[in-house]
């Protein structure tokens, strides 16, 4: 059996290479009829052959990849590349993305494109004779959970535990995404949403702690599925979107005083996460050590929670700058930025930029002044806010 890529991607593919190709020549001969090209013909001779080489690869590779199945191995062919695997030895397959990874039972894969002729044929022909891998995990790994005493004295004990650790850790993830999501899209009432997500962490840790090890932190990137219900989606959500929140909000006027708070904030938690997850509940449940990403996502929590505490519950009285705004600029990509530059002010020698709200920005011209509110903060990290004057 012989499958090559789909007839469109191989066109599309085509088109790219020769669109390189013809740019590369064009590149080349720039100088000939470019005057610019004149000063630095070089620069397009080089750019030339990189197009030029790029477009022949393409093109070498599209035609030339094909996978060939034969009685005894799979063969992954392409200008570049040879890849094969015994049939005998692939232990099963995985679904991931647009692709289907063939595994062997050395560990070694074969990453096999969506897009290619008479696909069905080919799911088809892998189904028949291979499992899927994640469902052989799932069901291995429910077997050791079934068998281990230390999830429950009976195998009802334990099947009751599993589901009820399954149901919940799978309800916390998406109520900790859909909160998390509601402080970051529309924080009102701002406090109740602030208070809504900094308490997901520490909720999660509960939940690890509760069901006895049962429920982990174990890293799924590769797209494997476990038995093993998992607290990471949780802890990703909110503490990344805890620091986007207070990013947005607030302006630390210097980051030295914050970072001794998120410093801590984030030991704690990570020798708290470590003690449970590795300590407390000793097993082989947790095959992927995830504390050093972890460290990282408490120092996340740990910085947000310290800037909302220190600037939101600051009623001090600030201290005023008036400044004019010299530059003004939007950025846009996934989101739309708005910043305007002022002159200088407080311990800023040179023209600040400093993002600001659509309101605000919208609010102003080139020339017109600004009050800068420099305040104290909560707990001594000074931090500003900025208005129309």
């Amino acid at each position: 059996m012989e499958y090559r890529i789909a007839q469109g991607w191989r066109t599309a593919a085509i088109v790219f290479a020769l669109a390189f190709i013809a740019g590369g020549i064009a590149l080349i001969t720039s100088p000939l009829y470019n005057e610019n090209m004149h000063k630095t013909p070089l620069l397009g001779v080089v750019l030339g052959i990189i197009a030029g080489v790029i477009g022949w690869a393409l093109w070498t590779d599209t035609i030339q990849s094909k996978i060939i199945i034969d009685d005894y191995s799979i063969n992954q062919i392409g200008a570049f590349k040879r890849k094969s695997l015994l049939l005998d030895e692939i232990a099963g397959y995985r679904k991931v993305k647009d692709y289907y990874i063939l595994v062997s039972k050395s560990g070694q894969s074969m990453q096999i494109s969506n897009y290619i002729e008479n696909k069905e044929d080919f799911i088809a022909w892998m189904k028949d004779k291979y499992r899927d891998a994640d469902e052989a995990i799932v069901e291995e790994e429910t077997k050791e959970i079934l068998a281990d005493e230390s999830f429950g004295t009976s195998e009802d004990d334990r099947k009751h535990l599993l589901k009820q650790a399954t149901t919940t850790s799978r309800a916390f993830n998406i109520a900790a995404a859909a909160v998390s999501f509601w402080l970051l899209i529309y924080p009102t009432p701002y406090q109740l949403a602030w208070a809504a997500v900094l308490l997901i962490p520490p909720a999660s840790l509960y939940i690890l702690w509760r069901f006895k090890g049962l429920v982990t932190i174990n890293d799924n990137r590769k797209g494997q599925k476990s038995a093993y219900p998992s607290m990471l989606p949780a802890l990703l959500f909110s503490c990344i979107l805890i620091i986007a929140r207070a990013s947005i909000d607030f302006k630390p006027y210097g980051f030295t005083a914050a970072f001794k708070y998120a410093i801590g904030i984030g030991a704690v938690l990570t020798a708290i996460t470590y003690y449970i997850a590795y300590t407390l509940y000793p097993s082989n449940i947790n095959k992927k050590p995830v504390i050093f990403g972890l460290a990282l996502l408490f120092l996340a929590y740990g910085y947000g929670a310290t800037i909302f505490v220190n600037c939101h519950f600051d009623t001090s009285n600030p201290e005023i700058f008036t400044e004019s705004v010299t530059y003004m600029r939007i950025s846009k990509g996934k989101s739309t930025s708005y910043y305007i530059t002022t002159t200088p002010w407080g311990r800023y020698t040179q023209p600040e930029e400093v993002s600001v709200s659509r309101s605000l920005y919208q609010g102003l011209q080139l020339g017109d002044s600004v009050n800068i509110y420099l305040q104290p903060g909560k707990l001594g990290i000074p931090w500003y806010f900025l208005d129309k004057k």
